[in-house]
């Protein structure tokens, strides 16, 4: 299908990967325009349950403009949709257990936490349950502005580092934590 991943022939699970390349964004790996993970893999006539997506999974691919993640998957790294910078909507399959998508971007099944931001969304209204804005979750995006609700205690480690289009950020007083942005 045209995406690469690592086996575990003990429990039979897949995790998605790279191919083993890492980009310098110039000419990225997965070159369909919507990436569709399937819930099950069979290789050499052994299935596999596709459980998690790996760091840098799709590191600077920039080809792709959506990505579906099926209800199997119950580990996202946090790098592997780093520096997509195409990408406009992450869909979560309903029945996923740990993950679900609002209007395009990825959070924990609760809606307690915003996990990604994908790149080229420009406005985002983040729901009210989000107490958690993840470390890396807009990560290079192209957000413009943004108001982050009153429920928002903690803002992650490099939230919005590289979001040189970002002109007007609304942070409320109930944010007790935002992360630094390291040496960037």
């Amino acid at each position: 299908d045209g995406i690469f991943y690592n086996l575990n022939n003990s429990n039979k699970t897949a995790t998605v990967t790279n191919d083993g390349i890492f980009y310098d964004g110039s000419d990225a790996g997965y070159k369909q325009l919507e990436i569709n993970i399937p819930e099950k893999i069979t290789y050499q006539n052994i299935e596999y349950i596709v459980n998690s997506i790996g760091e840098r999974a799709f590191l600077g691919c920039d080809a792709f403009t959506s990505i579906t993640i099926p209800c199997t998957i119950s580990k996202i790294e946090i790098s592997a949709l780093r520096n997509c910078y195409h990408l406009e909507k992450i869909i979560v399959d309903p029945n996923n257990k740990y993950y679900t998508s609002v209007d395009g971007a990825l959070y924990n099944k609760n809606i307690t936490s915003l996990i990604k931001s994908p790149m080229r969304k420009r406005t985002i209204s983040i729901p009210n349950t989000v107490t958690v804005i993840e470390k890396e979750a807009f990560h290079h995006s192209s957000i413009t502005s943004i108001s982050i609700p009153n429920n928002v205690k903690h803002i992650g480690y490099k939230a919005f580092v590289g979001c040189w289009g970002l002109s007007s950020i609304t942070i409320p007083n109930t944010v007790k934590i935002i992360g630094s942005s390291g040496n960037t």
